[in-house]
């Protein structure tokens, strides 16, 4: 059997000090319970971990002024990326706590892609979009993959023509397996990802089942 190197027992002996130093609330938070029933209960709620979870959230009728004094600055002088948020979901999995829509094909799809497109040639002139590039772009959700490759073409060609993007710039779209249709694909790499994220969860059918995933 190999031993541990040096540095991997370092990094374990590093775990467990911080561990121990935890309060049982963070503990708790942190690390899954261990009873009979691991996909229901492993953890007690969900914890927050997007950036802005703690901010302030703004009145309807004052959201306007602030998006506009945002869009008239240059922002931070630092590398940053974009998300764009697809809020459709053929099945709800168990274990997510994501906003969702159920999924529909058709006039729906078409509709929030229309919109996404139309709020990015609105804003493509602002100081706060062109002050500097974009180093990544990430499609997630919901479920991007859920879109038609006709739909996810179209929004990453209006991605590519109203953002400025770095040369190098990382563009990711997460999915599920079964909708990578060669269709799909090829609608992204036409798009120009270079990335995917791929949910795989398990590849026990059953397992996918009693989650929700299929």
């Amino acid at each position: 059997m190999k031993q541990d190197t040096p540095k991997a027992k370092m990094n374990i002996g590093m775990l467990n000090r911080h561990t121990s130093e935890m309060t049982p609330q963070d503990q708790r938070r942190f690390f899954a319970n261990e009873n009979g029933d691991p996909l229901h209960a492993a953890f007690n709620r969900k914890s927050a971990v997007h950036p802005g979870a703690r901010g302030r959230p703004l009145a309807p009728e004052g959201i306007g002024k602030v998006w506009s004094q945002v869009m008239a600055t240059e922002g931070k002088k630092e590398k940053r990326s974009v998300y764009f948020h697809i809020p459709f979901c053929e099945t709800r999995c168990l274990y997510c706590g994501f906003y969702l829509n159920p999924f529909k094909a058709g006039e729906e799809e078409n509709r929030y892609v229309d919109y996404l497109v139309r709020e990015l040639e609105m804003v493509a002139d602002a100081t706060f979009i062109k002050s500097r590039p974009f180093h990544a772009v990430y499609l997630g959700g919901g479920t991007p993959t859920a879109l038609s490759a006709e739909n996810l073409l179209r929004l990453l060609k209006a991605i590519q023509k109203h953002l400025p993007l770095a040369n190098d710039c990382e563009i990711t779209v997460e999915g599920r397996p079964y909708h990578f249709s060669d269709d799909k694909v090829f609608a992204c790499i036409e798009g120009g990802v270079n990335r995917f994220s791929i949910g795989v969860q398990s590849f026990d059918t059953q397992v996918r089942r009693a989650m929700g995933r299929i």
